[in-house]
């Protein structure tokens, strides 16, 4: 068995499970960030006197922001936003993802352990387990990162 061939592969699989936001190191005291949502995005804001806000994005401003609530339109101020989060939609894109991602490593993972040991009377069932194992795992993962409802757009310093 080359255990090359694994090692590669498990590397591979590793590397594209990782999520996204691991390797983006941006500042979340970055006022720009806010201005750089879309209007309409779901937004939840803490102020630094513990009131929550929540609502879709209606302006952003130099100064502030706008947030059209339930109950009404609101502006708050930049000065007493503490963190503002972006809200997340459903959790079922992340797990669709993870599960493409999954079956399509766990196809080359089968693939690869088949042509490393000179192929199989039963590729077709070697193969199938491989993209169901991969399809179950990624979709885990996919959960686990999907999982988080909110991100964290601006927080003050």
């Amino acid at each position: 068995m080359n255990y090359g061939k694994i090692s590669v592969l498990l590397f591979i699989f590793a590397f594209l499970v990782q999520p996204v936001s691991l390797f983006a190191q941006t500042s979340k005291s970055d006022w720009s960030a806010v201005r750089s949502l879309e209007i309409g995005t779901k937004i939840s804001i803490e102020t630094k006197d513990n009131r929550k806000v929540s609502g879709r994005l209606s302006g952003v401003s130099e100064t502030g922001v706008t947030i059209a609530t339930d109950t009404g339109t609101q502006t708050v101020d930049q000065t007493n936003i503490r963190m503002l989060f972006r809200n997340k939609g459903s959790a079922a894109k992340p797990v669709i993802i993870g599960a493409a991602v999954g079956a399509g490593v766990g196809a080359g993972a089968a693939a690869g352990l088949l042509g490393a040991t000179g192929g199989s009377d039963s590729t077709n069932a070697i193969l199938g387990k491989g993209i169901a194992i991969g399809a179950a795992v990624g979709a885990g993962i996919g959960a686990l990162v999907g999982s988080r409802r909110k991100v964290l757009v601006y927080e003050s310093r």
